[in-house]
């Protein structure tokens, strides 16, 4: 399976931040990246992204829902282009929640219209900091106004790869219940790298 990642920036993609010229041969896909790996190591790898700024905005009709929802669809479309599978994304909320109500929108618009391109993706509340604060365990992670300056100041964490190695080494298991939106994207992440999983015989 070919996997198309978009984000905020090089945290959540890696490489997949930079233009493909300027890309290492062996690109690496950032928070998105361990996060699929921790529901599904083998199997599928990532073929193409491009950032949130980046994005080819989608026309769909009367524009009913705004930009963010002409983003996730246009992420699909370039997803589909690039000959990928499944579009994997996040966006942070920063406090917009017209924002994180029209992606969902777009999200529930992309299973309705049957593409051939499955999505995990949605918002981070407030930012994807504080997905990698409910990782280490902490509550409430939501409710922090600036997760990115917790991460720095009580866990010296601030680069991209500080924060992939959080997600591998974490136990996701004791990820707070109350970070809903982390949990909604692995569930979804879980679903369909899943779905196409080889099962072993039972015969």
């Amino acid at each position: 399976m070919k996997v198309f990642v978009a984000g905020e920036g090089s945290d959540e993609i890696g490489d997949f931040v930079h233009d493909p010229t300027y890309r290492r041969p062996e690109c690496e896909g950032g928070i998105l990246e361990a996060l699929l790996r921790r529901s599904r190591a083998v199997g599928w790898v990532i073929a193409d992204g491009c950032p949130w700024r980046r994005v080819r905005k989608f026309a769909f009709g009367r524009d009913l829902h705004g930009r963010e929802f002409r983003n996730v669809l246009g992420i699909v479309d370039q997803a589909a282009e690039a000959g990928c599978d499944i579009v994997a994304f996040v966006r942070d909320r920063d406090g917009e929640i017209d924002r994180q109500a029209a992606i969902e929108i777009a999200i529930a618009e992309v299973a309705r219209l049957g593409l051939n391109v499955a999505v995990i993706g949605g918002v981070a509340v407030e930012t994807v900091d504080a997905w990698i604060l409910a990782c280490l365990g902490e509550v409430s992670s939501e409710d922090v106004r600036d997760p990115k300056s917790v991460l720095q100041t009580r866990f010296g964490l601030s680069k991209g790869a500080e924060k992939v190695e959080v997600i591998a080494n974490a136990n996701l298991g004791a990820v707070p219940t109350d970070a809903r939106s982390l949990n909604i994207w692995r569930e979804r992440a879980k679903t369909v790298l899943e779905r196409d999983e080889p099962r072993e015989n039972s015969s």
